[in-house]
């Protein structure tokens, strides 16, 4: 059998990746992935919006420390159109499916048209790479009677347009990232909420609150000086990253760093929550801060002090009608069920 060094003999080969890449075949009908996806109240980054954007398209011009998802978005949208990028992409083109040829070494990916669902595409590629994420895979718990419940039940990753839920009585389940988020914007509004909590978990305040405030906007000086002088900008994004950088310590395994991250962690979240069953329920027992990823929820627990919304630690059994019953047989009325990753 004659063999060839193909590893090292230059040809041209074609790229497939599902999310982004050489050719792109994108299921949404939009480009942003999951910035176009997730619109629930509050959905915003947890990281500096400098530090969360391509090194390659530096932006000047965030309007605030961390962007609400409309703002990154729109950051995406633009970066697809200055460097003219929409020519690869084939939006609402969804993969159905992909097979290694041993034979030719070649991928045979499988695709579908999502206006027209008998219209399936094969195409070969040498290089396959998956780039989906994981924000938009989402599922709803497994619940017992959650299907049949009389109101709206929604996911954050699946918020729908319009949603009305001002005076509503709303049961949010879980205490994650977009959860944490969503509730301290729906409770202005809500009559009451309640949130239903599974487990405890580290909430900490931002790496840049200051005097309790995460969120910075910034003035419209500051903006058209980083706009226009490369050297501020550099400082600027080199100052950020760099605290960035210093608070990873706190996650170097038993180091004092990552004692005394535990530590102030645990003291504030004694000093914001005000309930002692809600703090009981809340700070974790049995593993160190950054163990699981940490949540920053500042809004989120100044909304737990409020009086419209109970923290209920107490596990769901089943829904019945309009109602979640608790295994204490406690029974709360809702008019929306919305679940958080």
């Amino acid at each position: 059998m004659e063999l060839s060094a193909t590893a090292f003999v230059p040809k041209p080969i074609r790229i497939v990746v599902i999310g982004a890449g050489i050719t792109v075949y994108d299921k949404n009908s939009q480009e942003g992935g999951t910035w176009a996806e997730n619109r629930y109240p509050g959905c915003a980054c947890d990281i500096p919006s400098h530090a969360y954007q391509y090194s390659w398209n530096p932006n000047p011009r965030w309007s605030r420390l961390y962007a609400e998802a409309a703002e990154i978005l729109e950051y995406l949208k633009s970066t697809v159109t200055k460097f003219n990028l929409r020519r690869y992409i084939q939006f609402s083109t969804t993969c159905t499916g992909a097979n290694w040829d041993e034979t030719n070494s070649e991928w045979n990916v499988t695709l579908q048209r999502n206006e027209t669902p008998n219209d399936e595409i094969s195409v070969k590629c040498d290089v396959f790479i998956i780039a989906i994420g994981r924000l938009n895979n989402w599922k709803l718990p497994a619940i017992e009677g959650l299907d049949t419940f009389q109101g709206r039940v929604i996911h954050t990753a699946n918020w729908p347009q319009g949603l009305d839920y001002h005076g509503k009585d709303i049961a949010v389940i879980g205490n994650g990232a977009s959860s944490t988020q969503c509730l301290p914007s729906l409770h202005k509004d809500a009559r009451s909420i309640g949130n239903f909590v599974r487990g405890p978990t580290w909430l900490v305040p931002h790496v840049f609150s200051r005097n309790g405030e995460a969120q910075v906007n910034y003035p419209q000086d500051l903006i058209k000086k980083l706009e226009i002088d490369p050297d501020s900008y550099f400082q600027f994004r080199l100052e950020i990253e760099k605290k960035l950088a210093y608070s990873f310590r706190g996650l170097w395994g038993n180091s004092n760093a990552a004692q005394e991250f535990t530590k102030n962690a645990k003291q504030h979240m004694i000093k914001k929550i005000g309930d002692p069953q809600a703090l009981k329920a809340l700070v974790p027992t049995d593993y160190k801060a950054g163990c699981r990823r940490f949540t920053p929820a500042d809004k989120y627990i100044e909304a737990l002090n409020t009086s419209n919304v109970e923290l209920i630690s107490t596990q769901i059994k089943q829904v019945e009608g309009n109602a979640i019953i608790t295994t204490d047989d406690q029974r709360r009325t809702y008019d929306i069920i919305i679940y958080g990753q």
